[in-house]
């Protein structure tokens, strides 16, 4: 993967087994959900949460590059396109499309939209869009070793009640987003 945390976080500092991030955009209203995830040791616990912060940070500071960008929209449209290969995917589409009132016509402007983003539109969204003060952090695993216990109730601050829904571990409503969907 080209992606900046698996680069960092798994291959540079090897504290995971895994690390990805995710973006389910809004179908159905303007709000999106980007995700983030890291399988690791449980001992790793502070420093995996001390390099994604780092590179949160990093990428909002400098934002990201021509070439991070391009192959951001690469990829994205090749899995788009996969998707739309796969009959369980394409039946999911249809069932999407029918129920959003939406044709293959929206599909490929939205299409269209990607291949044509810039780097200053990307980096733009990306400032507008991801807060830190406002993510939500899940934690599971075994945590159940006592002089890990207190590291996370030190970082892990109360939060008010969610509303029921979604939820998904490292996921976090982004606020107002990117529209579509159907592949």
């Amino acid at each position: 993967t080209e992606s900046r945390m698996f680069a960092v976080v798994r291959r540079k500092l090897g504290l995971s087994y895994g690390v990805g991030t995710w973006l389910d955009e809004g179908r159905l209203d303007d709000n999106s959900t980007l995700g983030l995830y890291a399988i690791y040791a449980p001992e790793n616990l502070d420093k995996v949460r001390s390099a994604v912060s780092a590179e949160i940070a990093l990428a909002l500071e400098k934002g990201y590059t021509d070439e991070e960008v391009d192959n951001a929209k690469r990829a994205l449209l090749e899995e788009r396109k996969s998707a739309r290969a796969e009959d369980s995917s394409l039946a999911g589409s249809l069932v999407s499309q029918a129920f959003l009132g939406r044709t293959w016509a929206f599909s490929g402007d939205l299409d269209r939209a990607i291949a044509s983003v810039t780097v200053e539109q990307a980096n733009a969204a990306l400032r507008k869009y991801l807060k830190p003060a406002d993510l939500a952090i899940f934690l599971a695993g075994d945590f159940a070793n006592a002089r890990l216990l207190p590291l996370l109730r030190a970082r892990t601050p109360p939060r008010p009640s969610a509303a029921p829904g979604r939820a998904a571990a490292g996921a976090a409503r982004s606020g107002r987003g990117p529209r579509g969907g159907e592949t």
